[in-house]
Order: structure tokens, then sequence, then C-alpha cells
């Protein structure tokens, strides 16, 4: 997000000079789709099980290849004439290869493909039967070598079984597998709670209602809202209830994506209505991708309510553009009178930020710690072009001894995993800084906002009690307080002019055009604040209760080279 700050001057020149920038506080998945060809799976005529997974091929027992063991059949140690294409044998694949396709790939691209999958890796006959250069074979190889699949959050393949399907799949010409540096890494263990669902508490689904799948879109976000939980056998309204488990609920699984389920400040009209996938979703409370468990609070439960008002976003992909399909997917919330200890959710994160094209980027926000708290879970939030994302504790009273609350690196946008708070504490002083890294390789810049296409960063923190501020972000400011306001200020400047307050403005400035950049010194004294709409994705930008407070003084010197030494907040 920019703004455009107008500084008139004071002291030296009466003249306006507009500075374009970034809106500052100054102060020195992949994923288990593949945009491929339609493919479909054909059935076989016998089954083969192994590891757990049914492998449609025509396989007999046999010998084995290069002296590994395989399921083989009257074809194996066939001989090829070298000088012909490759036609990988389905009854040469090693064992270690049926294990990657079986338990790494399984989940996407088993027998029937899920979660947006365009086909199948199962169906061996299937897989071998196009020309070289025309099956999806050579795309698997190509995303393995890549090291882009199987996607973050899902088990990887060891060397062992990577190369054997490499090697099985191109004939012995694929090149050597190596184990992708920087691959998905976290310090946290994910958070596991009870696996079966609580006795005796009453549930509520939060369910897309038939909801048509487009063949002709592949990526398609589907929004509803819901009202909060309730007891039937409860005539007053407005009793606080605690949700104690939430778990997907999946009906189309061949094109559901993934899935959030958002707090919002949205009205609703009508319970379970469509409503916009754009701005003001609200904060996230859970989330699931392919594979994930659900989430289950060891203790307590998340404040809630039939006050409470609830977004179910689900992304469709549709990669095998399969026809006629709708769906009924969604959230089910196990829900119980209020219990302690009572969850709820904290945000912290920066906003409005913008990230340059061709080139890496790192944000950071600080929240500063007002009462104490313990944290029960965390679930960090990037979108598809993040890098890195951490959290650090600089405990109250402390100038440089930041201690990590989580680090991970190699984000992938469908493995929003919940991880344990440990337990941690937070105390009124603490200040918890949240860092993202982002690496924006295309030729336009990437805002912070809403969509996929945007950009945020997120730290969504499960803590209880419930805090009195459910959003935490201030500037990213020295341990010791703000910048002190004329340390880099040129030698000539002896003294600043007191703080001056913006005003806001939503839409474009008009354009400022002729005059000269005149030498001489210039001290801050008005400042507006332009941004293209004060709808910021999260929230909306109030003009009248928001401000900016600034001071400062600037020098233009021979050259026309411009120093600045401004604080703001």
């Amino acid at each position: 997000m920019s703004a455009d700050h107008i500084i008139s001057t004071s002291k030296y020149h009466s003249a306006f000079l507009r500075l374009a920038s970034y809106l500052l506080l100054l102060g020195c998945a992949i994923s288990c789709d593949e945009q491929e060809v339609d493919g479909s799976t054909s059935d076989s005529n016998s089954e083969t099980e192994l590891a757990g997974e049914t492998m449609s091929n025509t396989m007999e027992a046999g010998e084995a290849q290069s002296g590994q063991q395989t399921l083989g059949g009257d074809s194996a140690g066939e001989e090829r004439d070298q000088d012909q294409a490759c036609r990988p044998q389905p009854t040469e694949l090693p064992i270690a290869g049926q294990k990657l396709l079986t338990e790494r790939c399984g989940v996407c691209h088993g027998s029937t493909p899920q979660y947006g999958a365009p086909y199948s890796l199962n169906n061996l006959e299937e897989l071998t039967s196009n020309e070289e250069g025309l099956r999806h074979l050579e795309r698997s190889v190509a995303r393995l070598l890549e090291g882009t699949m199987p996607p973050a959050g899902q088990p990887s393949p060891t060397p062992e079984e990577a190369q054997a399907f490499i090697d099985w799949a191109t004939c012995g010409n694929g090149g050597t597998y190596i184990t992708p540096p920087g691959g998905f890494e976290v310090d946290r263990p994910v958070y596991q709670g009870p696996a079966s669902a609580p006795a005796n508490a009453l549930y509520t689904d939060y369910i897309a209602p038939n909801t048509p799948v487009s063949p002709d879109q592949a990526d398609d976000y589907q929004c509803f809202i819901f009202k909060g939980p309730s007891d039937p056998e409860l005539d007053e309204a407005g009793q606080p209830r605690s949700i104690l488990r939430f778990e997907p609920v999946i009906d189309e699984a061949r094109v559901v994506h993934h899935i959030v389920l958002y707090e919002t400040d949205r009205d609703l009209n009508e319970d379970g209505e469509g409503v916009s996938c754009g701005a003001g979703l609200g904060a996230a409370i859970y989330a699931w991708a392919p594979g994930q468990p659900p989430l289950h609070f060891r203790e307590g439960g998340l404040v809630s309510g039939d006050e409470k008002r609830y977004v179910l976003e689900i992304h469709y992909n549709n990669g095998a553009r399969l026809e006629g399909l709708s769906d009924s997917s969604g959230v089910r919330i196990y829900h119980s009178s209020l219990v302690e200890p009572q969850i709820d959710m904290m945000t912290m994160g920066p906003e409005g930020f913008v990230l340059p094209p061709r080139q890496r980027t790192e944000v950071q926000g600080d929240c500063l710690v007002e009462q104490e708290l313990e944290i029960v879970a965390m679930m960090p939030h990037m979108h598809e072009i993040g890098v890195e994302l951490s959290a650090h504790i600089l405990p109250a009273g402390q100038s440089d001894e930041w201690e990590d609350l989580i680090n991970l690196s190699g984000w992938d946008f469908n493995a929003q995993l919940v991880y344990d708070g440990e337990a941690r504490r937070l105390y009124p002083g603490d200040r918890v800084r949240t860092r993202c890294l982002f690496e924006n390789e295309g030729n336009s810049p990437r805002s912070y906002g809403p969509f996929t296409e945007d950009e945020m960063c997120y730290h969504f923190v499960y803590v209880t009690p419930p805090p009195d501020n459910r959003r935490c972000d201030v500037a990213v400011q020295d341990p010791d307080g703000t910048y002190p306001v004329g340390v880099c200020a040129p030698e000539s400047i002896d003294a600043h002019q007191a703080a001056v307050s913006g005003v806001f403005f939503e839409g474009e400035p008009s354009p400022l055009a002729g005059g000269s950049q005149p030498q001489g010194l210039f001290t801050l004294s008005s400042l507006e604040m332009w941004f293209p709409t004060f709808d910021l994705g999260i929230a909306v930008l109030d003009p009248e209760l928001s401000f900016f407070d600034a001071a400062g003084a600037m020098e233009i010197d021979e050259v026309g080279q411009f120093s600045f030494d401004i604080q703001g907040e």
C-alpha cells in the first residue's frame, strides 16, 4: 500500500514537495493440484494391494530389475533397443518407487484423485500408455527433481524412493535426485489434541450448500456466513459457548483444496448465505488442508456464542476439469457451555505493506503485550510468495535478548498447520515481533490484502485468558523506545518543530507539476496520508478516529540530493 506525503515548507521556503513512498512508520501450494492437461482414471482387470493403497495394473509375481525386489510379470527383464523411445514397463517398477506413489503421493493422486489433483498416479498402465513427452509420468519426474512435489506438509520421499521412481520412469536417463535444500522446516511441534470427538458435546455444521464447482475455473473461492453456535434447549439468546473441536467435513474430495473459518464483524442477513470472499473476512480461527487432523483443544475451548459471526471460505481446485460437480463441504464445530480455560484468538503481524517486484522483502510488526497470557497454540499465515515467518519475544525490561517463539522456513500456502504453544507465558511489557520474508519473482508489486494473489503476514495465536485487545500490532521500534528525532539530521539543523498531525484522504491526490528543487533546509509543517481505499482488508480505516503524528526535517543539497530526519507514529 502506498501513500503520498505532502510536506509544506517553512523557515526557508514556501513550497510543496510530494514524496512517493511506501506506507511505513518512519524511524531510522505448490499444492496437491497441478495445472496440467486433462487426465482420467481407467479401470483395470486386476488390482494389487500395496502399502495400504490399491495399485491398478497388470502385475504378477516375477523377477526383480537390477537386483531389487519388484512386482514383476511376464515382461520383466524384457530387452529394449537403446535407440527406441523410453517406455517404462509397469511390471518393472521397484518396490521403493511403488512406495513413493502410494505413501507420498497417494493423499492427492490416489486411485480417485482428490483435493484438486488432475489425475491418479496409481494406474501404471495409464501412466505409461501415451507417447514419450505426453505422459503424466514426465511431469511427475520434473516435479520431483524440482523439489515441488510432494507439497509441504505431506510426507517427503526418501532419496531411494525418489531415485527408484525417476530411474524407472526415464529408463535410467532422468538424472540424480537431490533432497531439496531449504525445504519446509519449523521448530515447533504440531498441536495434538484428543483423537476422538468430545462426548456429550453438541455440534454445528457450517456447510457450503450444494455449491456448483465449475469445470472451467481451476481456482475458485466460495464464502458463506453463519451465526455462532447455540444450545437449542436454551431459550435465552446470547449465551456464551466454548468451541472444543474443529474438524473438516469433506464432501467432494476431488475438488476441495483447502478450507478456512474466520471470525468476522460482517452483518448476517440469512444464516448460510453466500458472501464476497474479498476484504474484511476477519481473523482466521481454523484452517484445513489435505492430510491435516482436526483441531481439538486439550483443555478448555475457544470462546463463542450465537452473537458471533463466522465466514466459511472454501478454495476449490478442479484441476481435472470434472463436469457436473456440486459440493457440500465445510467445518463441524463441537461446542459446550462455557468451560475453563477460556481461549481466544489474538492476531499479530503488520498490515498495509507493499512487496516490490523481482526482490526479497522483509516486513515486521510488534505486539506490545498488555496483560499476562498463556499461549495455547499458534497458526502462522502468509499467502503464495511467503518464504519465512518467525516470531520472537523481547521480555519486559530487556533491550536485545530476544527469545524464539517460532521459526518457520520453506513456507507453503497449503501447509497451514497449528503449532503447539507449549504453555509459553507472555507478561505485560513483553514485545512479540512477527517477521515475514517474501520473494516476489514477478514483474508487478504485491500488496497486503485478503485475496490469494495479495499477501499477508499474520501470526494467529490462541491464548488464555481472552485478551482485552484481540488485534495487537504497533510500529517496529528500537527496544528502548522510538527513534529520537535529530540523531540523523544534517549538522546544520539545530532544532526541530513539534510533531504535526497527518490528515487521511481516500483516492488519488492531484498531481503536482512544475517548479524546481530549491537548495536549503526544511521542517515538517503539515502531512497528508493518501490511501487508494480505506478498506485495508482486515479492517476499514476510520479517518476521524485514526491518527498519524510526525516530526522532522529535510535538506536538499547543491546536487539535488534529499536527506531526511523524520520520526512518525
